[in-house]
């Protein structure tokens, strides 16, 4: 089949294909997508795909077949598995997919400083009038 933006690259053809950065660290792109986030290595030695600039391994050639017949498509589906199990994003490197996510907390502007201020405020507040007792030791 003809893939549009893809190319399959081979160990045997490709110069420095060990040093390839494989997306989801060389995990299998089909299985995470397909399998409910089924963590199986790719096995680089039946090539690797190239798309946009990121390159891919898989279990096998139909996996690869099948990832390379909408990559997008998959590489949405393993996003939101990510979303639901955030340690994927670590896990699986995809800090940059996620990289606009804003961390709770920062949604509304508030710098961490002013969200320190802003505890530190409530807590005073919440002490006020409350009596205050001295333990003594006897």
């Amino acid at each position: 089949p003809h893939f549009k933006n893809l190319e399959f690259l081979f160990p045997e053809t490709t110069r420095n294909f060990a040093q390839l950065p494989l997306q989801y660290k060389g995990f299998c792109g089909y299985s995470i997508a397909v399998h409910d986030r089924l963590l199986i290595p790719g096995n680089p030695l039946i090539g690797a795909l190239r798309y946009k600039d990121h390159f891919f391994c898989f279990t096998s050639k139909d996996a690869a077949v099948k990832f390379a017949a909408d990559p997008d498509r998959f590489i949405a589906h393993i996003a939101d598995a990510a979303k639901r199990s955030p340690e994927l994003i670590q896990l699986l490197e995809l800090h940059m997919q996620f990289s606009t996510i804003t961390p709770y907390g920062e949604e509304r502007g508030a710098r961490p400083h002013d969200r320190e201020t802003a505890h530190q405020e409530r807590l005073r507040n919440t002490n006020r009038g409350a009596p205050h007792r001295v333990q003594h030791r006897p």
